[in-house]
């Protein structure tokens, strides 16, 4: 059978650790309060800002977050608008040179039939 303390045969060395006063824990569980998780519906009662059982957070976003990230989706919409805008100007401007000594006005279907027929 081998042996787990090669350097000590027959008694292994004591340490002695100092005494931890557990009758009076820093947070008890008693004392936290119940929260309810808007996703999963666990009653718990935790300090912790996530749900123990399915890590969701328990605050919801004040009104001023919400703002916010509906102005910065609105913000991106309309920049990726203005973007297609311009690109889609930009081409018809440049099909429009190529048929302007003809003096024909074109519209963007018939400069993209124009184009793809040759």
């Amino acid at each position: 059978m081998p042996t787990y303390f090669p350097d000590y045969e027959d008694d292994p060395p004591t340490v002695e650790l100092p005494a931890i006063d557990v009758s009076s824990p820093a947070a008890p569980v008693s004392e936290a309060p119940r929260k309810a998780c808007g996703r999963c519906r666990a009653v718990t009662r935790t300090h912790d800002e996530f749900c123990p059982q399915c890590a969701a957070r328990y605050r919801s976003r004040t009104p001023f977050q919400r703002l916010w990230r509906t102005v910065a989706l609105a913000a991106l919409i309309i920049a990726g608008l203005i973007a297609a805008g311009a690109m889609i100007t930009a081409y018809n401007s440049e099909m429009s040179v190529g048929t302007a000594g003809q003096g024909v006005q074109t519209t963007s279907a018939q400069t993209v039939l124009m184009r793809l027929s040759g």
